[in-house]
């Protein structure tokens, strides 16, 4: 749009495009409501893409580090039933009977 191309000749550039690059970009209904916003405003259509092209990128940015955060809490169930009873029988337990048994040894 900026290089002075026609509307559906820019659709059509942009569809080959986000085919091509980005499959699960969706059927592009945000691009024909900028488009249509555009031309009942008559506002530059440049300029509106990018906004809307930034804040779908914010929305998905948002998303992914609320999917991250979430990974975050589900990955604390392994951990706490799997990583810290093996810590405490490997490596507390023997310390323990260790220093008893030790203490008791001595102590008879």
């Amino acid at each position: 749009m900026s290089g002075g191309t026609s509307i559906e000749r820019a659709r059509e550039i942009a569809r080959a495009a986000m085919a091509e690059h980005v499959p699960a970009a969706g059927d592009g209904r945000e691009v024909e409501s900028v488009l249509g916003l555009a031309a009942r405003a008559g506002a530059p259509v440049a300029e509106l893409l990018r906004a809307e092209a930034f804040r779908l990128r914010r929305s998905a940015r948002a998303a992914g580090e609320a999917r991250a955060a979430t990974l975050a809490v589900r990955l604390m169930l392994p951990l706490g039933l799997c990583v810290l009873p093996a810590f405490v029988l490997l490596g507390v337990a023997p310390l323990m009977i260790s220093v008893i048994t030790g203490t008791l040894g001595g102590a008879v």
